[in-house]
């Protein structure tokens, strides 16, 4: 039972990444060669379709989701399949726990069966505090990679010069600078 029941877990959240991801839109396609410029800059900017808010509450509802919308879909697909495999496993944890106390009504239990019984509670717990914390760190993630969304990245330039012996006044050496750009002129 704690086999089946973990593994048609993983097939139904393996399935809905793959109904989600079959939705994609993809929202940066190449305009018309017609289309005017405003048109043009009013469609590629999606700050106001990606809301951090909005994928918080994707991401509080089912973990990855929230991801999904944020247009990161192999970590959201990551994070719905050990969602469910979280839950699933602390389902089977939970049935088995119940089938001992059921098949033994013997009073008092014996030592044995007491001890596999809170093992079996113990590993209940485990796995729905790893549920709780990946639901806590999925709407963090989402919320973040919102806010993120639209972020420009530039990269720093590094630059090395090697001044050989002999070529300069100062004698030889090495110039390390770095050069971080603020805003794009």
């Amino acid at each position: 039972m704690r086999n089946h029941t973990s593994s048609s877990l993983i097939v139904a959240g393996s399935l809905l990444l793959a109904a989600v991801s079959a939705q994609k839109v993809d929202a940066r396609q190449d305009p018309d060669p017609g289309t005017s410029l405003e048109l043009l800059s009013a469609e590629s900017d999606t700050s106001d379709s990606i809301k951090p808010g909005a994928a918080m509450l994707r991401s509080a509802i089912f973990p990855g989701w929230g991801q999904i919308y944020t247009q990161h879909r192999i970590k959201g697909g990551v994070m719905i399949i050990m969602q469910t495999a979280f839950i699933g496993m602390a389902f089977s944890a939970d049935s088995k726990v119940k089938d001992l106390v059921a098949g033994k009504s013997l009073n008092p239990l014996p030592a044995q069966l007491e001890n596999e019984i809170e093992i079996w509670r113990a590993d209940r717990r485990t796995w729905i505090l790893r549920a709780f914390g990946l639901w806590l760190y999925s709407m963090a993630d989402a919320y973040v990679d919102a806010h993120l969304y639209n972020f420009d990245e530039v990269e720093p330039k590094f630059e090395v010069e090697v001044d050989p012996p002999g070529i300069s006044a100062a004698g030889a050496g090495l110039r390390l600078q770095l050069r971080i750009p603020f805003r794009d002129n």
